[in-house]
């Protein structure tokens, strides 16, 4: 029963990482994030008293899942010669296992801060927005599927790259769909704070497509 228990602990932030992949373009299907982060960080707050392995682990398994969803694409190039099929495990997989290296040691940092008194819902979307910029910069760079590109879909928010680019886009991404964990786990007054960040993401859709209107 233990080991059934930890391979499902390990297969589940795969599934809800490719879950995530979701929101970006073309299926723009962002609001799952209000349902799968809350889930990650609740999953992940139980890794609190676990190793240090355990919470990196956790962290990469759920990068993991969302860059093998998010960047499939890349195994298209592989049809074209099917004697070279064979590759595109070892290159897709590859290449997934490396970029969620960053949000494996994101979700660690988290888990220090985290035990140190911080609000897990905001030291995780600060990590993973850092690591989402070094991964963007480091090695010559590779900032490929974002979470601030699933504001696409969210309307005029995605005006909001003209004053904090796409790593502010990516951090508030994903303040905005940690703040409902915040609002049910903490306590005042960081339970307001969760939920004024949560409402200003509906109050800046309006504010920015009626000023999109107007034009």
């Amino acid at each position: 029963m233990k080991m059934e228990k930890k391979i499902l602990f390990v297969l589940l932030p795969v599934l809800l990482g490719a879950m995530a992949a979701l929101g970006l373009p073309p299926s723009n299907l962002w609001w799952l994030l209000f349902l799968i982060v809350p889930t990650i960080l609740y999953l992940f707050s139980k890794q609190a008293d676990k190793a240090q392995l355990s919470q990196f682990g956790f962290g990469w398994s759920f990068g993991f899942g969302y860059f093998l969803a998010s960047q499939h694409w890349i195994g298209y190039a592989f049809f074209v010669d099917k004697s070279d099929l064979w590759m595109m495990p070892f290159a897709l997989g590859g290449l997934a296992a490396f970029l969620a290296l960053y949000w494996g040691l994101a979700f660690l940092i988290a888990a220090k801060l985290h035990s140190r008194g911080h609000p897990l819902w905001m030291a995780l979307p600060a990590c993973l927005g850092i690591a989402e910029y070094l991964r963007g910069i480091l090695f010559t760079g590779y900032p490929w599927a974002v979470f601030g590109q699933m504001v696409d879909g969210m309307g005029g928010v995605a005006q909001l790259a003209s004053v904090c680019g796409m790593t502010g886009l990516t951090l508030l991404v994903w303040l905005w769909a940690a703040a409902p964990f915040g609002m049910w786990h903490e306590r005042s007054p960081r339970r307001i704070i969760a939920a004024l960040i949560l409402l200003s993401l509906p109050a800046r859709q309006a504010k920015l497509s009626q000023s999109c209107r107007k034009r």
